[in-house]
C-alpha cells in the first residue's frame, strides 16, 4: 500500500484546519483529534486522486523540457513494483479505492461505537463532498482533459447576471 509521506502532514493539517475554517464546523479540538485518522483516509484518496488524473499531464510536460518535479504517485509506484505507468496506474486506482474503503469502514464503526456529536457526522460529510467534488473537478478540467471544453466567457457573464437578478430579487434564497 502506498501512503502519503510524513512530508505531506503539513498539507493535511492544513487542508483540514481551511475546510473546518470553511464549512464553520463547531467541532472541539479533541473530536478533531480522535477522527484524525478518518480524515487522513478521505484526504489520502483525494491527494492520490489528484495524482492518478494529472499523471498525464504532468508527464508530457516533464518530458517536453519544463523544467518540473515529477511528484506524482504513479512514478513511485513504478519505482517500487518494476511496472510500467499504465500498470502503475492501475494499482494506483486500486490504492484509491483501498483508502475510500478503509475510510467508509472507519467513519461507520465511529458512528456506530462512539457517543457522537451531530457536528462530527456533519464533518464526514463535507469531506464525503470535497471527495466528490475533488474527483468531479479532475475528471472533467481542461487542465487535465485535452477534451473538455473551456467555457467561452460570454457563458460565464450570462450564467453570472442570471444570478446576480435571482440574489437581487425579494424573497430569493441562496442555496447552500
Amino acid at each position: 500500500m502506498i501512503c502519503p509521506s510524513s512530508g505531506t502532514h503539513f498539507h493535511l493539517r492544513l487542508l483540514t484546519e481551511l475546510l473546518r475554517f470553511a464549512s464553520d464546523v463547531a467541532i472541539s479540538d479533541a473530536d478533531f483529534v480522535a477522527i484524525k485518522p478518518i480524515s487522513t483516509l478521505a484526504f489520502s484518496a483525494i491527494m492520490l486522486w489528484r495524482d492518478y488524473c494529472s499523471w498525464e499531464v504532468e508527464h508530457e510536460a516533464h518530458s517536453n523540457g519544463l523544467k518540473t518535479i515529477l511528484l506524482n504517485a504513479v512514478p513511485v509506484l513504478q519505482k517500487i513494483h518494476s511496472i510500467n505507468a499504465a500498470e502503475a496506474k492501475r494499482l494506483l486506482w486500486t490504492e484509491i479505492e483501498k483508502f475510500e474503503a478503509r475510510y467508509c469502514v472507519a467513519r461507520d464503526n465511529y458512528i456506530r461505537d462512539k457517543a457522537y456529536d451531530p457536528e462530527v457526522i456533519r464533518w464526514f460529510g463535507i469531506l464525503e463532498l470535497t471527495i466528490a467534488g475533488n474527483a468531479l473537478w479532475s475528471t472533467t478540467t481542461a487542465r487535465y482533459n485535452k477534451g473538455a471544453k473551456i467555457p467561452s466567457r460570454e457563458h460565464s457573464q450570462t450564467t453570472l447576471k442570471t444570478y446576480e437578478d435571482k440574489v437581487t430579487k425579494p424573497g430569493y434564497l441562496i442555496p447552500y
